[in-house]
C-alpha cells in the first residue's frame, strides 16, 4: 500500500549537456542529480524522520510481532522492546544529565539494542565502543567523544576480561535494571502505548525535540592509519543508508535477520540493527560471529532468512556448519573485505 495518496514524486532536472560530451561525464552529472534529489528528502519532514520515530511507529502498528531475540531472551515482542528501551532511558536519565554523547560497551545482544534505542529516545548521541581495540583504543574514543559515562554489563566485562577506560563512569546494566521498580515499568508501558513521540522524548530525558539532522551516533575507524577517527552520523545519514539498502534488497514480512556484527561497526549498526528495527524484520542477535555452533543452532531454530557477514565468517561456516542448519537462509550479504569466488561458490553449495 502507498504511504500517501496522492504519492509524492520529486523530479530533478539538470542543465543541458553538449552533444559531444563523454559518457563518463554524463554518468557523473546523473550521479550528482541523484544526490541533489536525495538531499531534497531532508527538507520533507514526512519523508525523513529521526530513527526512533520510525521505530515507534513500526512497534505500534504491529506490537506483538517478534522484535528482538538472543540466547538469553528467546522472544521479545516489538512492544516489549519499546517498553524496555523507555524504562532504560528513564532509569539512565539522571546519569546522562548534561551529556550529549553517551558511551555503550556491549556485544550484539538484545540489551545492546535496547540501550541504543534508549539513547535515541533520550536525544543522546550514542558511541558504541570497540571492545576489540583494547583499553588504549577505547580511551582514545572516550577522549575524542568527550564521554563521561559508559553503559556496560558486569558479566560481559568479566567474561571478556576487559579493562575499562579511565576517567569515565561505568553504568552497569544489572544495577540499572534492579532500580526499575513496578512504578517505572507501568510508566514505561503507558508511555510506549499512548504517549505522542515528542512527549515520549521528553519523558526519556530529551532536552528538545530530536531532528533528522541531529547526530545519532559516532562510529570510530579501526585505527589502522593511526589514532581512530570518529565519524559523526546524523539520523538523516543513517536513514538514507538504510533506505538505500531497502531499495535494492527484496525484504518480505516473512524475513528474519541474524545479527552477528558488532554495533561499533557501521555494517552492524546501520544495516543489521536500524534497518531491521525500522523495517520490522525480527532480529536474532548473537554476540560472537565466531561461535559457529551457536550460530548454526540460532539460524535453524528461528528459521532466519537473512544474514550480514564477512567472507572470513562465510569460510568458517562452510567448514563447520551443516547445510541443514543454514537451509532457511535466502539472502546473505557480505562486506568489509574481498569475497573470493571459491568462498562464494562453497558457501552457495
Amino acid at each position: 500500500m502507498p504511504a500517501k495518496i496522492p504519492y509524492p514524486v520529486t523530479i530533478d532536472i539538470g542543465e543541458p549537456l553538449p552533444a559531444g560530451i563523454a559518457m563518463a561525464e554524463v554518468r557523473r552529472h546523473v550521479r550528482e542529480l541523484g544526490t541533489d534529489a536525495w538531499m531534497k528528502r531532508a527538507e520533507d519532514r514526512d519523508a525523513t524522520l529521526p530513527l526512533h520515530h520510525t521505530f515507534v511507529r513500526r512497534v505500534r502498528s504491529k506490537p506483538w510481532r517478534l522484535g528482538f531475540a538472543d540466547q538469553n531472551r528467546p522472544h521479545l515482542s516489538r512492544f516489549k522492546s519499546l517498553v524496555g528501551a523507555v524504562a532504560l532511558a528513564r532509569a539512565l536519565r539522571p546519569h546522562w544529565e548534561g551529556q550529549q554523547t553517551v558511551g555503550i560497551l556491549l556485544p550484539s545482544t538484545v540489551a545492546c539494542a535496547l540501550v541504543n534505542v534508549a539513547a535515541a529516545l533520550a536525544g543522546r548521541t550514542s558511541v558504541n565502543l570497540n571492545f576489540t581495540a583494547g583499553r588504549r583504543g577505547m580511551e582514545s574514543a572516550v577522549r575524542q567523544a568527550e564521554l563521561k559515562t559508559i553503559v556496560t554489563s558486569g558479566l560481559f566485562v568479566a567474561k571478556a576480561e576487559l579493562e575499562l577506560p579511565e576517567n569515565v563512569e561505568a553504568l552497569y546494566l544489572e544495577e540499572v535494571a534492579e532500580r526499575i521498580g513496578t512504578g517505572g515499568r507501568l510508566a514505561a508501558i503507558f508511555l510506549a502505548l499512548l504517549a505522542p513521540i515528542r512527549a515520549l522524548e521528553r519523558a526519556c530525558g530529551a532536552e528538545r525535540p530530536v531532528q533528522p539532522g541531529d547526530p545519532a551516533t559516532i562510529i570510530f575507524s579501526s585505527g589502522s592509519t593511526g589514532e581512530p577517527k570518529g565519524v559523526v552520523l546524523t539520523h538523516f545519514n543513517i536513514d538514507s543508508n538504510l533506505r538505500g539498502c531497502i531499495q535494492v534488497m527484496p525484504i518480505t514480512k516473512h524475513d528474519r535477520l541474524l545479527g552477528i556484527l558488532p554495533f561499533f561497526h557501521s555494517f552492524g549498526y546501520m544495516a543489521t540493527f536500524w534497518m531491521a528495527a525500522n523495517v520490522g524484520v525480527p532480529l536474532i542477535f548473537h554476540p560472537s560471529p565466531l561461535d559457529v555452533m551457536a550460530i548454526g543452532d540460532l539460524v535453524q531454530r528461528y528459521r532466519a532468512t537473512m544474514m550480514f557477514a564477512t567472507p572470513t565468517f562465510l569460510q568458517l561456516y562452510t567448514r563447520r556448519i551443516t547445510p541443514g542448519q543454514f537451509g532457511s537462509l535466502r539472502l546473505v550479504i557480505v562486506g568489509a573485505e574481498k569475497l573470493q569466488p571459491r568462498v562464494a561458490d562453497a558457501f552457495r553449495d
